[in-house]
């Protein structure tokens, strides 16, 4: 899916939630080959860290412990793929800065585009 508008376009949207429909509490091989449905807005096109792998540095897998699938360092303070609408200490999508730990963000859309 494509964002032809935000800041001239060129952008890939490869994360998009909306409503919470699509479970984003999967395996590698689910994000590796991404999943979800752009027609409703909940997708996921790729990922390097799921809740069966853990590169954190922390002694205990923190996307299991959390019910997340991100790219953690010491387990917080951003996690956009957890559990939709959770108000449980870490497992919500959360954007520390926003949201603090116990709460969660209402929309999420991650994108990427060629630096010019």
């Amino acid at each position: 899916m494509c964002d032809t508008k935000t800041d001239g376009g060129g952008w890939i949207i490869f994360q998009k939630r909306i409503n919470g429909k699509v479970d984003f509490y999967r395996g590698w091989k689910e994000y590796r080959n991404g999943f979800g449905d752009f027609n409703i807005g909940e997708f996921y096109l790729g990922n390097e860290n799921t809740f069966d792998r853990d590169n954190d540095k922390k002694s205990w897998n923190c996307a299991q412990h959390y019910s997340g699938a991100w790219w953690y360092n010491n387990c917080h303070p951003y996690s956009l793929n957890g559990k939709w609408g959770s108000k449980t200490l870490g497992q919500g999508l959360h954007w520390y800065s926003l949201t603090g730990p116990e709460n969660s963000v209402s929309f999420s859309e991650m994108k990427l585009r060629e630096r010019k």
